[in-house]
């Protein structure tokens, strides 16, 4: 978690399997953090168990899909929900899920949260987490690429919801005291970018509040840690040093009880 020149939140994940080569001369595409392209491969399919090339630069730990497995902006606002969520606008169940997922959200950036003020929320998904902060009645934004979400959450909620990419939002600079992103730097192509992003957004003692998976995490089997939608990998170290990059502050990195 992080406070304006904030920073972060993250996970960290041990994923390494029978097929890691103990390293190669050269990635295709740079390191978002230390722009090094010398890389050792940890992976070489995903967990479906189709070809995908997954890499961690030697020089600072970052890890990410090398090369890119699809076109990102394309894949996001128009196959991600139907290939993990089989539904392109969310079914009850998952309104139900997410719902429950808002509330522990909530719970526990509770103590981040100002008296008053604006919120923005990117990847707002169906809306439930902007729902909740609105009948707080904090000032909420989300942002949400996926069109049949997105449409969702402004039909069901009657929320403030920009259709796209942060990247690509007309939003005014210094507008908010508040911005979550939860599981969503992992999914994009320049994390470097979005954060110089979201840092310009936040107002001058604003908090950024990221949670990202845990490349460093046990309580799954490497066999099923990457996968075509993370095009990403943090550690708590290597996302604290991204944040400070994109030159945020960090306030505190907590991890979640399975790590």
């Amino acid at each position: 978690m992080s406070s304006r020149p904030t920073g972060e939140n993250v996970s960290q994940p041990n994923p390494l399997g029978n097929d890691r080569e103990s390293s190669h001369p050269g990635a295709t595409i740079p390191c978002n953090l230390c722009s090094s392209q010398q890389v050792s491969i940890l992976s070489n399919t995903s967990r479906e168990r189709r070809p995908l090339r997954t890499v961690i630069c030697q020089n600072c730990g970052l890890a990410w899909t090398d090369p890119r497995p699809h076109q990102a902006r394309e894949f996001y606002a128009d196959e991600y929900r139907l290939s993990y969520k089989g539904s392109y606008s969310p079914k009850p169940k998952h309104v139900y899920r997410a719902g429950n997922v808002a509330i522990d959200r909530y719970r526990r950036i509770q103590h981040h949260l100002p008296l008053t003020g604006s919120v923005l929320d990117v990847g707002s998904g169906g809306g439930e987490f902007c729902y909740l902060l609105s009948t707080l009645h904090y000032n909420v934004t989300g942002i949400e690429p996926n069109h049949g979400y997105a449409n969702y959450s402004v039909d069901q909620y009657g929320l403030n919801v920009k259709k796209g990419f942060i990247q690509d939002a007309i939003i005014e600079t210094n507008s908010f005291d508040l911005i979550t992103i939860w599981h969503v730097l992992e999914h994009t192509e320049d994390p470097y970018l979005v954060l110089k992003r979201l840092h310009a957004l936040l107002r001058p003692a604003g908090k950024l509040v990221i949670e990202v998976p845990n490349i460093e995490a046990v309580c799954q089997s490497p066999l099923s840690t990457f996968h075509e939608a993370h095009l990403y990998h943090f550690n708590a170290q290597s996302l604290n040093w991204l944040a400070e990059k994109a030159s945020f502050r960090t306030v505190s990195v907590e991890l979640s009880p399975d790590g």
